[in-house]
């Protein structure tokens, strides 16, 4: 569901933060200390995950409320940049993108993950592509995210009033059966109780598939 692919995406991004946070370090020749560059690189990649969130939720947004054109998207970046999730150079290369400005920003964070196993500042080529296929995940959790909005023909909220009214006629219509049914089991001279048992069990049925 929808819900669960948004989950997957707070959950990879998460993770991919504790993994950054836990393998990325100096060179053990420089003593393995955090270093002014080595924790601006590590600031640097988690601010290009946050990043990339916010802009999978402002694309998605705008799916549904400006019926469904993506290209409609007006990220604001001013805001963006005064709260430090982006700089005033990557504005310029995002803002004439028009559609999956986030996976712009997921390609940015592999390349400083590569940049970071050239210069060792993780342990070895496991963890690289590690942190390779974390971002991977998250890139395909937030296609899928998107896609969600952009395939369907309906809004998502009308199809939820459809389905729960259509949940409540069948609901209905069963209770209904029911009570005919044992109406007619009593004429035709069955024991009541019985009827009363199947009409029970009818309506028991409905309301756990409801």
């Amino acid at each position: 569901s929808m819900r669960d692919i948004y989950q997957g995406v707070c959950n990879r991004t998460k993770d991919l933060a504790v993994m950054v946070g836990a393998y990325l370090h100096a060179p053990d020749h420089e003593g393995g200390e955090d270093t002014k560059p080595v924790q601006h690189l590590r600031m640097k990649i988690v601010r290009y995950m946050n990043l990339a969130h916010i802009l999978i939720l402002d694309e998605a947004s705008h799916c549904i409320y400006d019926h469904m054109d993506a290209d409609a998207a007006k990220v604001p970046w001013a805001s963006l940049v005064r709260s430090g999730f982006v700089t005033e150079d990557e504005v310029k290369l995002l803002e004439p993108i028009r559609k999956n400005r986030y996976a712009v920003v997921y390609l940015w964070v592999r390349d400083l993950l590569r940049h970071c196993d050239e210069y060792q500042l993780l342990p070895n080529t496991y963890i690289l592509a590690r942190l390779q296929k974390a971002v991977s995940r998250v890139d395909e959790y937030s296609d899928q995210l998107i896609n969600m909005f952009l395939d369907t023909q309906l809004p998502y909220t009308y199809i939820q009033v459809v389905s729960y009214i259509v949940q409540v006629f069948l609901f209905v219509n069963v209770c209904q059966q029911a009570f005919y049914l044992n109406q007619a089991l009593d004429v035709v001279g069955v024991v009541r109780l019985g009827g009363i048992f199947w009409a029970y069990f009818q309506i028991v049925t409905s309301v756990v598939r409801f």
